[in-house]
């Protein structure tokens, strides 16, 4: 089972500020949305492979993707080979 995205934020450093203070979201991006974004999705790519036994076809269908995207989210995010 994955986590949900609720679960996930609780994980995430808000440096002292709580999910729903918009200017602590805004401090944690740092003008880098793009970089912020990656980050938490490569933390969620990991976990859904972890937790799947990096058993890519699994992690996929857990995380409601195609096998395809999956693979390509993996590249992108320099996650193929680990």
């Amino acid at each position: 089972r994955v986590a949900s995205s609720e679960q996930t934020t609780d994980n995430l450093d808000t440096s002292g500020g709580t999910v729903d203070d918009g200017q602590a979201l805004l401090a944690l991006v740092d003008g880098d949305l793009e970089g912020y974004l990656e980050n938490i999705e490569r933390q969620i790519l990991a976990e859904a492979l972890s937790q799947h036994r990096w058993n890519k076809t699994a992690t996929a269908a857990a995380l409601g993707i195609s096998f395809r995207s999956l693979r390509y989210r993996l590249k992108k995010l320099g996650l193929d080979d680990a």
